[in-house]
Formats: structure tokens, C-alpha cells, sequence
């Protein structure tokens, strides 16, 4: 099983309201070099990045139930500031289980602080959408998304 962070941007995409308003959703699939990695059972962290209205990190977390395909709805595109943004593309079925908006569940912070997760490339390269972790990273960080109340 592998383990990804998926990262939103409240600038483009108003994810706050999204992942409020559904537990079954669907992610863009933007690093093509990551579609055929992608399983179901594939665990996936949802990433908020930083805005004027909201403080970035780790957001959600959910196991993926399909694998990449061409996907949209006009109920999806609602919730695009551009509407064009909203257009087919590939995306991924996740199932979520949990969601802590605000504070993020652990903050882009405190994960620049921890000595492994400080290396997590969202906080290195933070344009990408789609983030593979290596078997230490996900230990870790799930280690602490789930032994923790918010960071």
C-alpha cells in the first residue's frame, strides 16, 4: 500500500467547503509519472496549502477507491473560483474518514520542524498536486495524524 499527500489550493479551489460537504471525492491527478503507483487501498492526505484565509498543512486523510481516470461534474465545478479549472481531467476516487480544517489537523509548521517529515517534498517543490511518501514518511506521519488532537 502506498501512501500520497494530495494538495489543494483555497486560491483556485475551495476545498474547506468540499471536504464539508463530501465524504466520497475526487482529486486531480496532475504528476502523470505517479498514475500507474495509484491503487485502491492507497492511503491519501489531504493537503490545504497556504492562503490569506486559511493556515496550511495536512487536512484530511482517506484511502483511495479507485484508480486515475478522466473525471468531472458540474456539481464538482462549483467549486472552482475558475470555472474552466473545474474541466475534465484525471482524477482520483477518494473515500475520506476524517477531516480537521481548522487549525489543520498538523500544521505545515510543525511538520517543517520534524526531523523526518521536514524533508517531505510539498515542503520543497510546493507547486506539484500529487506527492508519493516513502515508507518512513507515511509511518511517521501517520504516527502522528492519528496519536494526535491537532499540532
Amino acid at each position: 500500500m502506498a501512501s500520497w499527500i494530495f494538495q489543494g489550493n483555497p486560491e483556485i479551489f475551495d476545498i474547506d467547503a468540499y471536504l464539508n460537504n463530501h465524504k466520497i471525492i475526487w482529486w486531480a491527478v496532475n504528476q502523470k509519472q505517479f498514475v500507474r503507483k495509484m491503487n485502491v487501498g492507497d492511503e491519501a492526505y489531504l493537503w490545504r496549502s497556504n492562503s490569506r484565509k486559511s493556515s496550511g498543512g495536512i487536512v484530511g486523510h482517506g484511502i483511495l477507491i479507485g484508480t486515475p481516470e478522466v473525471f468531472t461534474s458540474d456539481e464538482m465545478r462549483q467549486y472552482f473560483f475558475e470555472k474552466k479549472r473545474g474541466e475534465a481531467k484525471l482524477r482520483v476516487k477518494i473515500s475520506m474518514d476524517s477531516v480537521q480544517l481548522e487549525p489543520p489537523k498538523i500544521s505545515r509548521d510543525f511538520l517543517k520542524c520534524d526531523p523526518l517529515l521536514s524533508k517531505l517534498q510539498i515542503l520543497r517543490f510546493a507547486k506539484a498536486t500529487n506527492f508519493e511518501l516513502n515508507k518512513a514518511q507515511a509511518q511517521r506521519l501517520s504516527e502522528l495524524y492519528f496519536g494526535m488532537e491537532g499540532a
